[in-house]
């Protein structure tokens, strides 16, 4: 049965505090939900405890990633300041193309 813990001030990632996590049987951490500068975020990993997939508040709006075996973004969706859809993937670089719609 999945663990689930709750805590304060526990900063896991850089510049991120984790406020409640799920573990599996095994212990490895499984879903995180945490608080950045920006807004919430909700992170979820494989089986071996990687990050996944990240979906959170942005200063614009929402965005959802996608996560290499790193945890480093590679793709994302978002939202620019003025409230165009925003489409970005990159290599595990950071070097790759954004796709933004237009006025």
């Amino acid at each position: 049965m999945p663990v689930m813990t709750a805590a304060r001030n526990n900063e896991y990632r850089s510049g991120h505090t984790c406020s409640a996590s799920i573990n599996n049987t095994a212990g490895k951490l499984q879903a995180s939900l945490a608080v950045t500068e920006t807004g919430g975020v909700l992170y979820i990993y494989n089986s071996a405890g990687e990050p996944q997939v990240g979906l959170g508040g942005e200063k614009a709006s929402g965005a959802i990633y996608v996560l290499n075996k790193n945890g480093e973004r590679v793709a994302g969706f978002s939202t620019d300041d003025d409230g165009n859809g925003v489409i970005d993937v990159s290599n595990r670089n950071g070097k790759g193309q954004t796709l933004q719609r237009g006025n």
